[in-house]
């Protein structure tokens, strides 16, 4: 048995899922089969381990083959407690970190909590306006059988104020930060990135499947049903979405979800709220991140205009020779 040296942390729907599967598929690292145990996630209530024992043991099969021991738990990064317990508890651990345009990540992680029967409401504008309202309002009921702040999406996906926590707390060489933009269209360059920061050689792995796509409930029948086993769950205090009863549920009443983006004027209040926070993502990456503040038709009209510019080679009125 050996202990983890690196976690994926977060965040939540910014491909930690699609990482988790590809790195622990490679024959020098050991990543254990239970996904998200969120044992250092002391300061929320986040269904996971909590015994030492029972967490120790993921790492029971982990020997001198693997160079790279880790767990990925995607609320880490967002929990003020859970790095510096890690910390605490590990000599230098190394940290991944995966980040996405805020305003694209909120639905999708709406979609999920809906998915995950841990949100109620449906209409992701009205979550979204919701989000922070602690402890909510009169009459509204509880929004979710775990905890109100995992729904609080203006607070959790603010990924630059997340980030920046992270690095006064740990060096700046511990950490490396995957941008969900990057994983998508390069997945093979971002992977070796990853085992280069590892310490681990290339596999030669080719294939980059995408795990934990958005989804939704296909009817209010399924949507009623994983309700109702969440909370029976909940109240045995086993974790979300761990058992085969809802894990039946998800193959039988989950569907692709739509995936269209926001409507200009939700994304307008969107890109307002977290633009000082992209801001602070760019500075921390050093990286230009303007064109997530820009509605995808804008972006489309925007690279359509630079694409048919004239360039210095054809001015305007000759012809290429």
């Amino acid at each position: 048995m050996r202990d983890p040296n690196f976690f994926i942390i977060g965040a939540p729907k910014c491909g930690t899922t699609s990482l988790y599967e590809w790195l622990r598929t490679h024959p020098r690292i050991y990543m254990p089969d239970y996904k998200e145990p969120y044992f250092f996630c002391t300061d929320l209530q986040v269904r996971g381990i909590r015994s030492r024992r029972r967490y120790a043991a993921l790492f029971a099969a982990a020997d001198e083959r693997h160079l790279a021991v880790g767990e990925g738990s995607a609320w880490y990064l967002y929990s003020e407690a859970a790095v510096p317990n890690i910390e605490a508890c590990y000599r230098e651990p190394k940290y991944i970190v995966c980040v996405r345009n805020p305003i694209e990540m909120a639905p999708s992680l709406h979609a999920q909590q809906i998915l995950s029967a841990m949100e109620t409401i449906e209409d992701f504008a009205e979550a979204w306006r919701m989000s922070g309202a602690w402890p909510p309002p009169t009459g509204s009921g509880r929004r979710t059988v775990y905890d109100e702040r995992l729904l609080n999406y203006k607070e959790v996906c603010s990924l630059g104020a997340q980030l920046e926590r992270l690095l006064r707390t740990v060096p700046r060489e511990r950490v490396h930060v995957v941008v969900f933009d990057d994983l998508r269209a390069a997945p093979r360059r971002e992977y070796l990135k990853v085992l280069r920061f590892l310490g681990v050689p290339d596999d030669g792995r080719r294939a980059f499947p995408a795990h934990n796509p958005r989804q939704k409930v296909a009817s209010s029948f399924w949507l009623a049903l994983l309700r109702a086993g969440n909370a029976a769950i909940a109240g045995l205090r086993l974790p979300p979405l761990h058992t085969g009863l809802l894990e039946w549920i998800a193959r039988r009443g989950f569907k692709p979800a739509d995936r269209s983006p926001l409507a200009v004027e939700l994304w307008e209040e969107l890109a307002a709220f977290y633009r000082d926070d992209i801001a602070r993502l760019e500075r921390l990456l050093d990286r230009d991140l303007s064109k997530w503040l820009l509605h995808p038709s804008a972006r489309r009209q925007d690279e359509g205009a630079a694409h048919a510019a004239p360039t210095a080679a054809e001015p305007p009125g000759k012809s290429a020779p």
